[in-house]
């Protein structure tokens, strides 16, 4: 199982609603896989769990996939925790400032995003089902 942090405009953010949506994502995707929302410009936060539904198929040039919302966050976490945490600041995706639409998420970084977002850890015997 591989895990990612999608990044998402203003314009999207009533979509994180849906029961289940496609997103463009990384060819490498695969059903099963697990993620994580950024809101970008004026939320700056991680609010969201998804879940992959399919495997990312290339539609029209991009690759995407079928995912589904599993939690949203009560208490998102801000940019600004994450860039002061000692794990997350050297995570790539966040050192970039979550430009690009999908970055994968080490483990090391995932693990401490759950604890930071209390997701059950899948590494540790629990899964979040597709």
């Amino acid at each position: 199982m591989r895990r990612w942090v999608w990044t998402t405009r203003p314009e999207a953010y009533p979509d994180l609603d849906l029961p289940g949506a496609s997103w463009c994502c990384s060819p490498a995707t695969r059903a099963g896989d697990l993620g994580v929302v950024y809101r970008s410009r004026e939320r700056k936060d991680i609010s969201h769990l998804v879940a992959v539904r399919s495997d990312a198929v290339v539609t029209g040039g991009a690759p995407v996939c079928d995912v589904r919302l599993v939690a949203r966050f009560p208490q998102p976490l801000p940019l600004a925790r994450m860039r002061a945490d000692p794990v997350l600041r050297e995570w790539p995706a966040l050192r970039a400032g979550f430009v690009q639409r999908c970055f994968p998420v080490p483990d090391a970084v995932w693990t401490r995003l759950c604890e930071l977002l209390g997701i059950p850890d899948a590494t540790n015997g629990t899964s979040v089902a597709p």
